[in-house]
């Protein structure tokens, strides 16, 4: 059989052979070993590592802090958020204090960011059920700050037309603040193709406003409201 110099593959071929060790192997040793390969392995390695980025509360400030969204934003094309149970102080609490969340303080930080995921096609912010862990069981996923909801909703790029915003009712505002959710879901609805929406608080700004006049959706394709945790 002759062989088949590695400059020759096609990238699609390449990719595949990516994609399968990232989804075969819980080491990324050999996924490591593939991107050193060459230069175009290495580029195209890149795209299927980062992806699809899955992240909890818990490594969201890490992630913030060490991703280089200069050199790697654009391979980013969806970003999953997972808020799970805690034993943290609650928002009411540190509000008391004039302190910020962990949860809170880590979306600001990732707020600049995503406005720099240049490809980025979904992304879902979702608050976990009750935990499986014993010792967690009977704590409730953080409540979300709306202001933080909002920043991330303005931050997101043209190309992301998919949205999952599940907080299970987990969300709030402080007193003191202005910010409508409803309207910055409505702002991108135009340009969105599959939408799934479960929040604390909504009102039909949200989908029209004035007397309701209702929003256009032309790309729109699935669209789930859930009322209720």
């Amino acid at each position: 059989m002759a062989s088949v110099e590695l400059s020759a593959l096609p990238n699609d071929i390449i990719i595949a052979i990516a994609t399968q060790l990232r989804r075969q192997h819980s080491s990324n040793v050999d996924f490591l070993a593939f991107i050193l390969v060459n230069k175009q392995w290495h580029q195209l390695g890149l795209r299927v590592f980062y992806g699809n980025i899955a992240l909890t509360d818990s490594t969201l400030a890490p992630f913030t802090e060490s991703f280089n969204v200069l050199a790697y934003g654009k391979c980013v094309r969806s970003l999953t958020l997972k808020i799970e149970a805690t034993d943290d102080e609650t928002p009411r609490q540190c509000a008391a204090k004039a302190e910020p969340t962990l949860l809170s303080k880590g979306l600001t930080q990732l707020t600049p960011l995503i406005s720099n995921f240049k490809n980025l096609a979904s992304f879902s912010l979702c608050a976990q059920g009750l935990s499986r862990n014993p010792v967690l069981a009977d704590r409730q996923p953080e409540s979300v700050p709306r202001k933080n909801i909002v920043a991330l909703l303005k931050a997101l790029p043209e190309t992301c037309t998919n949205l999952e915003l599940d907080t299970r009712g987990y969300d709030h505002r402080e007193e003191y603040e202005q910010v409508h959710m409803c309207d910055a879901v409505r702002a991108i609805l135009p340009r969105m193709h599959n939408v799934r929406i479960r929040v604390g608080a909504m009102c039909h700004e949200m989908f029209g406003t004035g007397e309701f006049t209702p929003t256009h959706l032309p790309n729109l394709k699935s669209l789930i409201v859930n009322y209720g945790a």
